[in-house]
């Protein structure tokens, strides 16, 4: 918290007790004392739980960005690896068998 917000609280809780004591009524004081709090707290509250949101979303958009470019790259890896062995698996079905043309080049040799 800021140091000069703080004492500002802290010289309006002083200027409350000592007027409150004044007057007699600790009551009093204790209830203006709980307002200046409340009405100087909520705004700090609001205002870090928005900071604490967009830090959260900021961190949401890392995790989500970091997971899709893992994702990728993980696909395309896979698509490549998937390529490879289909090329491999035709040509290796396709030279199982000998070639007609081949055969005959094969008997002219002496």
């Amino acid at each position: 918290m800021d140091r000069l917000i703080l004492r500002r609280w802290i010289s309006s809780i002083l200027e409350i007790m000592s007027v409150c004591e004044s007057n007699n009524s600790k009551t009093t004081a204790a209830t203006q004392i709980a307002i200046l709090v409340c009405s100087n707290l909520a705004p700090q509250i609001c205002k870090l739980a928005t900071n604490l949101t967009r830090q959260e979303f900021r961190s949401l958009k890392q995790v989500i960005a970091n997971v899709l470019d893992t994702t990728s790259r993980t696909c395309r890896m896979l698509v490549a690896t998937n390529s490879l062995q289909t090329v491999a698996k035709t040509e290796y079905e396709h030279n199982l068998g000998f070639d007609p043309t081949t055969q005959r080049f094969l008997n002219m040799l002496p």
